[in-house]
Formats: structure tokens, sequence, C-alpha cells
């Protein structure tokens, strides 16, 4: 688990860097919020691989860290998100989200009353942040 530490950490130091550098093209103004955000990356990638050289002596066990994952409910979770993605186009943001929301929480088997205040909540903060107060566009569907 150490060596995959590092090497994420290693990665992840290159990756920002490389975003660095793809950033530093653009105009002086419009870079500057993306070079900030490469700076921090590569910042805490870097101490992230310091510290697991350094001050993680102890590997952890890396089977307690999936102690409860349940391979069944992560593929349903993973095949109805690729569902969402495609019915957006479809039937529109706000029924898709709340349909992928009835239907991924039911399969889950949570709470009929959860599910139902889940989805509407959702849908209203979403409707209430982004169609009211910021005024973006969301996706349309054929049908809705």
């Amino acid at each position: 688990m150490k060596k995959n530490n590092v090497l994420l950490g290693l990665v992840m130091c290159g990756v920002s860097i490389a975003y660095y550098m793809t950033v530093s093209k653009l105009s002086e103004k419009a870079a500057m919020y993306p070079k900030f955000i490469a700076m921090v990356l590569f910042l805490l990638s870097f101490v992230f691989t310091i510290k697991t050289i350094f001050i993680d002596k102890n590997e952890e066990d890396s089977s307690a860290m999936f102690e409860g994952f349940l391979p069944k409910q992560f593929a349903f979770v993973l095949a109805m998100a690729f569902v969402y993605v495609f019915l957006i186009k479809i039937l529109g943001y706000f029924f898709s989200t709340a349909l992928f929301l009835l239907v991924t929480l039911g399969g889950l088997r949570a709470k009929r009353v959860a599910i139902i205040l889940t989805s509407i909540g959702v849908c209203a903060f979403i409707f209430v942040v982004f169609k009211v107060l910021l005024n973006v566009p969301l996706p349309k569907g054929f049908i809705f």
C-alpha cells in the first residue's frame, strides 16, 4: 500500500506540473486561477508523498479499507449512473435526476420517505441555485 501511495503522489505531482505548463500558454489574466489550482495540487501531492515516505512507517492493512464494500451495490450504482447520463438527453435534467435518485436509492433499499424527500430536495435545490439564482440553462430533453 505504501508503494502505491508514493506512486500516486508522484503521478499527481507530474499531472500538476503538466497542467501548469499547459495553462501557462493562456493569457496572464486567464491563467491566474488555473495556475493557482495547479500549484495547490502540486503542493498537496508533494506533501502526501513526503508524508507517505517519512511519516507513515507502518503499512496499514488494505483489507480493512474495503471491509464494508459490496460489489453488487457498487455495480448497481455505476450502471444507474451510466443510464442517468444517457437519459439526460432524452428526458431532460430534472426528470432524469429525480428518476435516477428514486431508482438508485430504492435499489439501495433506503426508506421510502428518505427517497422521496431526497429526490424532491435535490431537484428543488438545483433548480433554485442554477435556474433562479445563477440563471444557468440546464439540459432539456426531447420529451421534457
